[in-house]
């Protein structure tokens, strides 16, 4: 699959990692450096609110050979923000044409 051998989109992942903070809350700081993934992003929806104010929703899948993140990782993608839903799909049925498929929601829209 040449989309999965030359990717077009990349983005960049910083995992997040649990700590306990001063008063026994649980925290989440940066853990390490962030990572550049290259992949293909393919939008899903996009869909606009009114209930507390006009608020926009964004999503789309990103399809990459690795994933470093989960759902506590920060995601920047186009000059924005977004959050990881979920756990990555992996399609695994053939070695030629493995990968895992991400959906990302825009974070502050």
């Amino acid at each position: 699959m040449s989309l999965l051998t030359n990717p077009k989109h990349s983005l960049t992942v910083q995992r997040y990692a649990k700590t306990e903070g001063s008063i026994g809350q649980n925290d989440y700081s940066p853990a390490g450096d962030p990572v550049t993934v290259r992949g293909n992003k393919h939008p899903l929806t996009a869909e606009e609110t009114t209930n507390y104010g006009l608020q926009n929703f964004t999503t789309v899948a990103f399809h990459c050979l690795t994933w470093p993140g989960d759902q506590h990782s920060m995601i920047s993608l186009d000059g924005s923000d977004w959050e990881q839903i979920g756990d990555p799909k992996l399609y695994g049925m053939s070695t030629r044409t493995q990968h895992y498929e991400v959906i990302l929601k825009k974070r502050g829209a």
